[in-house]
């Protein structure tokens, strides 16, 4: 997003990176702080898991076109079923990797 232009959108295929990391992160700081407990936080990975197998935009929009389509329609689905959700996939992207790093 560097260097990032105010005068125009910048589109970008990364969206889920940015925002699936927060959405990750946020979930489990809040289980490391006490907000969530344990079976609070696995519920909330199962709701993204769930959401993920439901969406049918998964067959049709990769992650990052996904991201960049988020850009011109913005975070409702202009199409339903054509995207998936950049927050919720890239949640899950992050888990994965966090997975992978342990």
């Amino acid at each position: 997003m560097q260097p990032y232009n105010y005068d125009s959108p910048n589109y970008a295929e990364t969206g889920f990176v940015y925002e699936g990391a927060t959405t990750y992160y946020g979930d489990l700081f809040l289980a490391r702080c006490g907000y969530f407990n344990e079976e609070e936080y696995f519920n909330e990975l199962n709701i993204r898991i769930n959401k993920h197998l439901s969406n049918e935009g998964r067959f049709n929009y990769s992650i990052a076109q996904s991201s960049f389509d988020t850009w011109l329609d913005g975070y409702v689905p202009g199409i339903p079923g054509r995207k998936t959700s950049i927050y919720d996939e890239g949640s899950l992207v992050s888990l994965m990797l966090d997975f992978f790093d342990s």
